[in-house]
């Protein structure tokens, strides 16, 4: 079987991340070769190579910081045809690929491939497109563009065998769009690092101690800060809260809107609002987490079924209570009222997100209790070894057939 990504080890970012753990778990059963480029940064990387059992071919580069929307799509483009070609090269009919969003039209090119070689198709919906452009902002949703790209997109959901979506909101949303392929969804989460983020007492993280923040209680944003997040939000939150002095709201970030905001809470300083770039390694997210006694995930307007964030399974495992501002039916709001481990606001509601986070603040043992219902929820439903046998269940049927 193939696994086709853009992102993929050494990258560690989440995309990396998971794609990476789901091809070592299936290569437990499955001969398993990954075509992908190299990290934008760090040390240059041999074409070819195995890890783990896993066969790897690299085409290019992804694209740094500070690259324009226009320049990254283009070159993503030819990154993503090269990876099309060699893919077709090695296909044989009956072979299984399993494709993700990155980027967004490289499913597209393997569903073409998979109908020309009349292999089997197995869909990762990281993000619906073009939906998640149109909400970044870079996409008119009327324009004809976005009109030829849903209806790409329509056509590699009925060209797929199995589409795998993060949550039922996705799920409910593909089905919404292309009707002939809701027998094809299944729904399979993103899973928890329960065995590498724990629960941290907050005066043992290195992060409340540098930002001295050990007295003081703290929202905490640790994350992406992309176009879909809405960074305005926190700015007006902090305004609103600007006379409680014990409360702190702390952004820990990287991504696109990342800089911008950070220049936004300088000018003017605001003294309960404190943006960092978000510490680079996966192994120092249990005493990132454990800085906050709250954690906030914000989301714009018409994100439901759109992206789940995967950052809230971490947060789970690290046992802190969550905060989601998201639309009332997505799979983060859903999770948090399922679970009774935080409160949901609607988006772009700062006063209501204001209001919870007192009352956050005012329940320390409700807190508490949260946290301890998430950790468990963690272990159990969002286990990595609960998903990633899952994924080898679903791989398993397809064999068979």
């Amino acid at each position: 079987m193939f696994v086709l990504s853009e992102i993929f080890h050494p990258d560690t970012t989440s995309t990396g991340y998971y794609l990476t753990a789901i091809a070592e778990g299936l290569g437990e059963s499955f001969a398993v070769r990954a075509i992908c480029a190299a990290p934008a940064t760090g040390p240059a990387l041999p074409v070819r190579e195995t890890f783990h059992g896993i066969q790897i071919e690299r085409f290019g580069r992804m694209s740094g910081p500070g690259v324009t929307v226009a320049r990254r799509a283009l070159r993503a483009s030819g990154r993503a045809l090269r990876m099309f070609l060699r893919l077709l090269r090695h296909l044989c009919r009956g072979d299984v690929v399993l494709v993700a969003t990155n980027p967004p039209f490289l499913p597209l090119l393997a569903a073409l491939a998979c109908v020309l070689k009349r292999a089997r198709l197995v869909y990762l919906v990281h993000d619906v497109y073009p939906d998640a452009a149109v909400a970044a902002g870079v996409l008119d949703g009327g324009s004809i563009g976005a009109r030829a790209w849903s209806g790409l997109q329509r056509w590699a959901y009925c060209r797929a065998d199995r589409i795998i979506c993060l949550g039922r909101d996705v799920r409910a949303l593909i089905a919404a769009k292309e009707p002939g392929a809701a027998a094809k969804l299944i729904v399979i989460p993103n899973w928890a690092e329960t065995g590498t983020v724990r629960s941290l007492a907050k005066a043992d993280s290195s992060l409340t101690l540098s930002q001295h923040l050990t007295r003081q209680f703290v929202v905490l944003y640790a994350g992406n800060l992309g176009r879909t997040h809405d960074s305005g939000l926190i700015v007006e939150v902090a305004r609103l809260l600007e006379g409680r002095t014990e409360i702190q709201l702390l952004v820990a970030a990287n991504g696109s809107q990342f800089p911008s905001f950070a220049a936004a809470v300088e000018h003017p300083c605001r003294a309960n609002l404190v943006a960092m770039p978000l510490p680079g390694s996966r192994e120092q997210q249990s005493d990132t987490l454990a800085a906050g006694d709250v954690v906030l995930i914000t989301f714009k307007s018409g994100m439901k079924g759109v992206s789940v964030p995967s950052r809230m399974y971490n947060a789970m495992a690290a046992g802190k209570p969550l905060i989601g501002v998201a639309d009332a039916d997505s799979e983060l709001a859903l999770v948090i009222r399922e679970e009774d481990i935080g409160w949901v606001v609607p988006p772009g509601d700062a006063a209501g997100l204001a209001q919870v986070i007192l009352e956050a603040f005012a329940g320390p043992n409700r807190l508490r209790e949260m946290g301890q219902r998430a950790r468990v929820a963690a272990e159990t439903k969002y286990s990595p070894r609960s998903v990633l046998t899952q994924y080898q269940t679903l791989f398993e049927s397809l064999d068979e057939h």
